[in-house]
């Protein structure tokens, strides 16, 4: 299934449509033989034979994430290893194919379903709290809504305070989820936004690929659906739940496996406090990914320690 997308040069949607193709790989690239191509000047004598359309398709990428940006999207992966640009290529257009799908099936499915990727919104509440944090962090940028908590991220990139607002960013986030109805996508700032690319990964985006054709073939099919709202419900249910036990896995394993490198008797290792709560301290070790809790107790004139 392809999606065909239309762009102005700005990067600014004309048009789009489905269509079920065969696809033939001219050139098949990796990020890292992708990124060399880009690093390298278009016009160079060495230059890849698809030096010209990938420069091009990365001009376009990029002005699409700018404009997400702009609306409020979030971006947590600044360091300490941010994506490259090959990488940042693949995920702009991959977005936009996601929306455009989700904007067709609400167009032209008969019944007007789709399997939506949802998150919520930050509460308005928070946003009080988290600038007390980039106030402390002596950040320059005023914390009032998504697309300011953006520009304070990217602010404190690279100093001793982008960890510890990081960790408070990702406390007020909650998981993104799978729902029948069109809920919009908070971190994108999306309102139409479901997936789509990668069906053979994700059973999520094998249903929406069957709501798709649906839509293609509605006359041929008079209109049926092959499912309903009624049958979409316990299907979401299930994946969001299986969602949160993959996660709950892939963390735990992950955990393992740093636990036997470095909880050994003897070890001492460095860390950075990044959160503060009643009884317990959150640490961010410099040498993994882990954070840990220390509880500790207030110190009062009659009990120093």
């Amino acid at each position: 299934m392809s999606c065909f997308v239309r762009l102005d040069s700005q990067a600014k949607v004309l048009g789009f449509h489905l269509e079920r193709t065969i696809i033939h790989n001219h050139h098949r690239l990796d990020y890292r033989q992708a990124q060399r191509i880009l690093d390298m000047p278009a016009d160079h004598p060495d230059a890849h034979p698809t030096a010209r359309a990938l420069h091009h398709l990365n001009t376009l990428a990029i002005e699409l994430r700018a404009r997400r940006k702009a609306q409020g999207s979030l971006d947590l992966n600044l360091e300490p290893h941010p994506e490259t640009p090959s990488h940042q290529l693949i995920e702009e257009f991959m977005l936009l194919a996601n929306e455009c799908v989700a904007r067709f099936l609400i167009r032209e499915h008969p019944d007007q379903l789709c399997l939506y990727r949802t998150h919520p919104h930050i509460p308005t509440m928070s946003w009080g709290a988290l600038q007390q944090v980039a106030h402390h962090l002596r950040c320059p940028v005023r914390v009032r809504d998504q697309a300011s908590m953006q520009q304070a991220l990217e602010a404190l990139a690279g100093s001793p305070g982008f960890q510890v607002f990081r960790f408070h960013v990702g406390q007020m986030l909650e998981k993104a989820s799978y729902h029948f109805r069109q809920l919009g996508h908070g971190a994108l700032a999306k309102l139409h936004y479901a997936h789509f690319t990668s069906p053979i990964r994700r059973y999520s985006d094998l249903i929406v690929h069957r709501l798709i054709l649906d839509a293609m073939f509605k006359e041929r099919n008079q209109g049926r659906s092959s499912y309903t709202r009624e049958q979409l419900v316990p299907i979401q249910d299930h994946l969001n739940a299986m969602e949160v036990r993959v996660d709950a896995a892939s963390y735990e394993s992950h955990k393992l496996g740093e636990l036997r490198r470095y909880d050994r008797p003897g070890m001492l290792l460095e860390g950075r406090i990044v959160g503060l709560m009643k009884g317990r301290i959150w640490i961010s070790l410099e040498e993994t990914d882990l954070l840990v809790t220390v509880p500790y107790r207030e110190a009062h004139p009659g009990n120093p320690q």
